[in-house]
């Protein structure tokens, strides 16, 4: 009945019509005018006849400033119209509605970009199918509206950034100019999904296509990102490799957004090894050319990020303003992924400074972002920044289970950092349980590979419990060897005294129990104590310190003060620890009071299900 009412039109009335439907349920006047090269007062007068007819109305208000809306009566009259306009008729209607809309969106085409890319995919389509001549410009003009089409909606969603990066490729065969920058888009997309072997694979041939065609930027800017998936997937020296040569290349040529974004590249690498003054120096160098080139806020933020992970492990909190003000910045420009890292990188100095719980809290609002825009990679970053709370928090369980979930997650999606650090949750909750032999398995596991990737926020606690563990099991010597490894580590670079401080109190007990009292006062000496954790460890660990000296008093009422700040803070390990350290010292002092506090650490460590410690309570209260 529609077809019929529709074929009862004039001529130019129903091309009219047909020209509207090209644009869908809603369509404007301009639009028809450009698409039918006629005067838009012979279109208005058209619409009117159709208008009249019921077949369209004009809207009230319109989504384009200065032009008429019009929307079809029903759904069913466009898909009608639409569906009589010959092949060839939609491939011509379809280019020039792309081109209408690019005309009018101007400088904020990107804004536009996903409809654009569906009219040119839609017109080559229907050229094919008709078999018209100029293939290769349609192509072209289609392969260019969906780059920018995965460009504009990278920062929302991932996934469907990833499949117009797919289809382009899918017009860009091998060997064409074009291609290698696809390529690249394409492993930038993987990686973010969380595919990291196949964003390595991609980032490689798209390094070779830069380099076939001469084209330093591309392969400098691919170079860069490399390194990143490199870098997750436990390859430290090939990732520091691939980002010099980014560098060295992007500074051969004008600088850009590529270069200030290599600098912030490298600012992270170096306080990821243990550098953060290096880095800080690469992180205002990323600012200022950030500044010079106009401010380039996506380059900006990673800057900052940079910059604020730098600070924080030299103990200048201030760098949480750095990260703050980085994480507004990607919420404000829509940047996705380097917006995700943002959010973790806050987790740290948010746990050190105001809590497990509080970290936590934050944590949720990270994997709701991560997960609304399909970041696989970094919802699993997030999640495994989330275990070491867990652990204070004596949710050990369902840390150990987080931590299993990440070691699938990688295993299925070609990583390995993260994986380290899971092993390493795992093999403490099984110290402190008393499965020394199965805690002694995954050190030995983990341990030559955090060594090999090198940074400091993996080896550092890596060290840690391997010597709690080899001391567990009475190997005092390979202890030793492992304390005195962590005091050069911490002794050559920077940042060594931020990862020291979060694990101070463990080690110092350590050093006492294999006979390395000076290995303890050095760290001791040594460990960072800017934020609340790292106070409260070092606080237990010079406690430790002045029960081996034979200083009781002083020790029980360090062991008091520790406990009544690991409760406040939210660690209930440590508590019972300085309960246990203060219950032994007033107990030696003759004191009654030690068996209120002994008591009180039997309550905590049988809650904790602590095997190990609770023998040791045991042994004190005979």
């Amino acid at each position: 009945m529609i077809a019929a009412r529709l074929d009862s039109l004039e001529p130019e009335h129903k091309r009219l019509l047909q020209d509207a439907a090209v644009f869908g349920k809603v369509f404007w006047l301009g639009a028809l005018a450009t698409m039918g090269s006629v005067g838009e007062e012979e279109v208005r007068r058209g619409l009117a006849q159709l208008e009249r007819k019921e077949l369209i109305r004009l809207a009230r208000r319109s989504a384009v400033e200065d032009e008429a809306e019009y929307t079809f009566w029903h759904g069913l009259v466009r898909d009608v119209a639409y569906a009589q306009i010959p092949r060839t008729g939609r491939s011509r209607r379809h280019q020039a509605a792309a081109r209408w809309i690019q005309t009018l969106a101007g400088d904020r085409v990107a804004d536009r970009a996903e409809l654009i890319a569906y009219h040119f995919t839609q017109a080559l389509v229907h050229a094919r199918a008709a078999r018209e001549p100029g293939l290769p410009e349609l192509e072209e003009s289609a392969c260019q509206a969906l780059v920018l089409a995965g460009d504009s909606t990278i920062g929302l969603d991932v996934a469907r950034a990833e499949a117009y990066y797919g289809q382009a490729l899918e017009l860009w065969p091998p060997g064409t100019p074009g291609r290698p920058r696809v390529v690249a888009k394409a492993g930038r997309a993987a990686f973010q999904i969380g595919r990291v072997a196949e964003a390595a694979e991609l980032y490689e041939e798209a390094i070779a296509g830069f380099a076939a065609n001469d084209d330093l930027v591309g392969r400098g800017e691919a170079l860069n990102r490399l390194s990143s998936v490199l870098w997750n997937q436990g390859e430290a020296r090939r990732a520091r490799d691939a980002l010099s040569s980014a560098v060295e290349l992007l500074e051969g040529a004008p600088a850009g957004p590529e270069l200030c974004s290599a600098y912030a590249q490298m600012a992270m690498d170096r306080v990821m090894s243990g550098h953060p003054r290096e880095a800080l120096v690469w992180a205002d160098r990323a600012l200022a050319l950030a500044d010079r080139l106009g401010g380039l806020p996506e380059e900006r933020l990673r800057a900052l990020d940079s910059r604020g992970v730098a600070r924080d492990d030299l103990g200048d909190l201030g760098g949480m303003d750095d990260l703050r003000a980085a994480l507004t910045i990607g919420l404000e420009v829509g940047a996705g992924y380097d917006t995700a890292v943002v959010y973790n990188n806050l987790m740290e100095p948010l746990w050190l400074s105001e809590g497990p719980a509080a970290a936590l809290a934050f944590s949720q609002e990270a994997v709701e972002f991560t997960e609304r825009r399909g970041l696989g990679e970094g919802t699993a970053w997030i999640r495994s920044a989330t275990l070491p709370p867990l652990l204070d928090l004596d949710r050990w369980d369902e840390a150990v289970d987080s931590a299993d979930a990440l070691i699938a997650w990688e295993r299925d999606h070609g990583g390995q950092y993260l994986s380290e650090m899971a092993h390493q949750i795992k093999a403490a909750v099984l110290l402190w349980r008393g499965e020394v032999d199965a805690a002694r398995v995954l050190a030995r596991d983990f341990l030559p590979r955090a060594r090999a990737i090198d940074d400091l926020q993996l080896l550092v606690p890596a060290l840690a419990v391997a010597a709690g563990v080899e001391q567990a099991a009475g190997d005092h010597t390979a202890a030793r060897g492992l304390l005195q490894e962590v005091q050069r580590l911490v002794g050559d670079r920077d940042g060594g005294r931020w990862y020291l401080g979060q694990h101070v109190a463990e080690l110092v007990r350590v050093c006492l129990a294999v006979g390395e009292r000076a290995t303890a006062e050095a760290l001791a000496a040594r460990a960072h104590d800017g934020v609340a954790r790292n106070r409260h460890g070092l606080l237990t660990a010079r406690a430790a310190l002045a029960e081996a000296e034979g200083a009781l008093d002083q020790a029980a009422q360090g062991y008091d003060e520790a406990a009544a700040r690991w409760a406040d803070y939210g660690h209930q390990l440590e508590r019972a620890r300085a309960l246990l350290g203060a219950g032994r010292c007033l107990l030696a002092l003759g004191q009654p009071a030690g068996r209120h506090r002994l008591w009180d650490a039997h309550t905590a460590l049988t809650a904790l299900n602590t095997g190990p410690l609770l023998a040791e309570l045991r042994k004190e209260n005979a």
